[in-house]
């Protein structure tokens, strides 16, 4: 059902719009000892909405070894050369929360058709924060 859902966000995104495709990345967690997964394949897409916001969809395999699975935006307004500063929000299924709502601030530095997405997670109760790289190209 999950991976039924993430088809049908990533199929309802027009195709001549200004799209990323995204790749999982690399992570490293504030809590080196906890045993967390650092490496976190997936893939997601983003969508250009405007010049600020994008829409965002995809699955990884996340800090417990689990499939997550995520929707949500970026809403991006401050640009300093090829780098937007902003917040990234949506749901994310598979870390055990009781509302799987995630905000963190993001980074996105984008050149031409490649780019990375640069996320900081605060660590909140028994959750490890971390820093996470993910690698992005435009279609």
């Amino acid at each position: 059902m999950k991976r039924l859902l993430a088809m049908l966000l990533l199929a309802s995104i027009p195709a001549w719009a200004d799209t990323w495709i995204t790749f999982g990345g690399v992570s490293d967690h504030f809590c080196h000892g906890c045993g967390l997964n650092n490496v976190n394949p997936g893939l997601g897409i983003e969508y250009d909405r405007t010049d600020h916001t994008k829409i965002i969809a995809g699955s990884y395999l996340n800090s417990y070894n689990r499939t997550t699975v995520y929707a949500g935006a970026a809403y991006q307004p401050i640009q300093y050369g090829p780098a937007r500063f902003g917040i990234v929000g949506g749901v994310a299924t598979n870390y055990g929360l009781k509302v799987p709502v995630i905000a963190a601030p993001v980074v996105s530095v984008e050149y031409r058709d490649v780019g990375v997405n640069i996320l900081a997670v605060p660590s909140i109760g028994n959750y490890s924060g971390l820093v996470t790289i993910n690698f992005k190209i435009k279609f």
